[in-house]
């Protein structure tokens, strides 16, 4: 689907401070992404999320 945006710099990877870390990746064809999430306790989680901009710096994301 092409609805959304493309978010600035949502691609690579976090490292949180608190520990465990996320990767994010561009679904090709699309304005999807992909996050990949790794907490402190390596539980994993995954979906996808398209982003709304709204203004300047600001992001509506809808998550699945």
């Amino acid at each position: 689907m092409h609805l959304g945006v493309v978010v600035p710099y949502a691609h690579g990877s976090i490292k949180w401070e608190e520990g465990g870390t996320t990767e994010l990746s561009r679904v090709g064809f699309s304005n999807d992404y992909r996050f990949r999430e790794v907490s402190k306790t390596n539980a994993v989680s995954t979906g996808t999320f398209r982003a709304l901009h709204i203004r300047d710096a600001v992001y509506a994301l809808q998550a699945r």
